[in-house]
């Protein structure tokens, strides 16, 4: 939080300056950091939900012969395609949590 208010207060237009200084107006308020953590948390697990969901269900085309399609493709230690396709990336993220709580309050 603190690395955020002094990177906005060093330059105020670089990328994401406007959360260091909406993080400042909080934390002036009294916001305690602690609170702030599980809220963070929550949308970055929001953000890679949704990324590896819309990848998940991609399809291979789009029912027409006008537009490509693509799809996600496991490849072997050479490099090339070992012909599996990749899928339920959505359902393992919870799993991923490294602190083993699956997003869970401690």
């Amino acid at each position: 939080m603190d690395s955020a208010i002094a990177a906005c207060e060093q330059d105020p237009d670089a990328p994401f300056a406007d959360a260091g200084a909406a993080l400042k107006r909080l934390k002036e308020m009294g916001l305690n950091p602690a609170d702030l953590a599980p809220v963070a948390r929550f949308l970055a697990y929001e953000a890679v939900f949704g990324v590896r969901q819309i990848l998940d269900e991609a399809n291979a085309t789009d029912g027409s012969d006008r537009c490509p399609g693509w799809k996600l493709m496991e490849v072997g230690d050479d490099g090339g395609l070992t012909g599996r396709r990749i899928g339920g990336l959505h359902e393992s993220v919870l799993g991923a949590d490294p602190s083993g709580r699956e997003g869970r309050p401690a």
